[in-house]
């Protein structure tokens, strides 16, 4: 009997992935890339979004995060952690799902928040190499309501077909600066000053 594959549900997302984000921070570009670190054993996502400037006083809104996906052989479900740039650190689990082309997961811890909040992550796969993903949170003692969605196709690692959408990751140390990523002027973010006086790239 050959052993199950634990990646099963979630395999497809290996790769680099770039498409459209909107919602409650407005509208703008999503990257993001999955692989296997080390020997298949984690996958691990780094994700940068960029959202337009709301008013010609404003300057656009960057999110970034960090995750680790590891396997629970307890629970024989995968357990994402995230860890954004706003300090908060959300531990989830995989949910039971009847639709194969989705993927749920619901937090069972999230730190630096006060007590009592939720957030959930689901995931509408479309094609081969497009998914859809909703963020969603509860605060305390209320029901869980919609927050942002990425609209998202892929770039194959090889340099294949890639799908419709434009952006590109933004591999410049200067993490701010967004010109790289060939997006509208509106959604790039000023390089930082220290990293111009440093001349570092």
């Amino acid at each position: 009997m050959s052993k199950k594959d634990p990646w099963e549900r979630i395999r497809f997302l290996v790769g680099r992935w770039e498409g459209s984000a909107k919602g409650e921070p407005g509208v703008g570009f999503s990257s993001r890339e999955y692989k296997y670190d080390p020997n298949g054993r984690f996958i691990t996502a780094r994700n940068r979004s960029i959202y337009e400037a709301k008013s010609s006083n404003d300057t656009p809104e960057a999110h970034e995060d960090f995750g680790i996906y590891s396997f629970d052989n307890l629970l024989g479900k995968p357990v994402p952690r995230q860890f954004h740039t706003e300090g908060f650190i959300n531990e989830y689990v995989g949910d039971e799902a009847s639709d194969p082309t989705v993927v749920d997961f619901t937090t069972v811890r999230v730190e630096n928040i006060s007590q009592g909040w939720r957030a959930g992550e689901s995931i509408k796969v479309v094609s081969s190499d497009q998914f859809l993903e909703t963020f969603s949170i509860a605060p305390p003692g209320e029901g869980i309501r919609y927050l942002f969605r990425d609209e998202v196709g892929s770039e194959s690692l090889a340099g294949g077909k890639a799908s419709s959408y434009t952006l590109l990751s933004c591999s410049c140390p200067r993490r701010n600066d967004c010109t790289a990523l060939g997006a509208p002027a509106a959604f790039r973010l000023p390089v930082r000053a220290e990293a111009s006086s440093s001349g570092a790239r």
